[in-house]
């Protein structure tokens, strides 16, 4: 099935552009985003992913707001159309790319709603692709790039509003795509193939 995407040149493969170049089903696509005030009053974190070869999407907003934290979690069998990351009340769009992107969460039955556009304060940072094997067989090879930047917008929960002006709130996101360990692998697991895996990024006034 055709979608928007395929009226660009952006074809890797003489597949449709949603159509993954691997029948790997851990391949994924996906956005993360976390922002907080620096008074830690506010803190918060939305995601959306494709996951094509599992036929599914998947998004989250959660956020810290008063000293409570409040989730909100969205599945749905995957959209034919790329272009449109929208899960359930989630929606992730990128309104001007690698500078602006709108994550809005629109009424639901959690009561936690939100409306922010994260604007980027620096290019974005490539971490490369990172590749790891066994006998001869991928089961990570993904590629991930970071960005910082503010969050301009508001999140409510039951009805209570917080609004985020223009250097109210800082953040970062990320946007990696690839195989990597969703589910269960192709491989058969041995022990000793573990990954420790801590990633601690922070902006700080100076």
């Amino acid at each position: 099935m055709i979608s928007p995407f395929d009226d660009f040149c952006l074809h890797q493969t003489p597949d449709y552009l949603r159509v993954p170049g691997t029948t790997d089903r851990n391949f994924y696509d996906r956005y993360f985003f976390s922002g907080y005030t620096p008074d830690g009053d506010v803190v918060f974190g939305v995601a959306f992913g494709r996951y094509p070869n599992r036929f599914v999407q998947d998004a989250h907003f959660t956020v810290l707001l008063g000293g409570v934290q409040h989730t909100l979690h969205a599945s749905d069998v995957l959209g034919a159309d790329p272009a449109r990351n929208v899960v359930g009340p989630l929606e992730v769009a990128v309104i001007d790319p690698m500078r602006v992107l709108r994550c809005r969460v629109e009424a639901n039955a959690t009561g936690v709603t939100c409306d922010l556009e994260f604007r980027a304060e620096t290019g974005a940072i490539d971490e490369g692709r990172l590749k790891v094997g066994r006998d001869g067989i991928l089961w990570i090879d993904q590629t991930r790039f970071m960005q910082y930047g503010r969050w301009v917008g508001w999140i409510e929960v039951d009805g209570r509003r917080r609004t985020l002006g223009d250097g109210d709130a800082w953040g970062l996101r990320d946007k990696s795509w690839g195989v990597r360990l969703i589910g269960d692998q192709h491989v058969t697991p041995r022990r000793g193939d573990q990954i420790f895996w801590m990633n601690v990024v922070m902006r700080i006034e100076d």
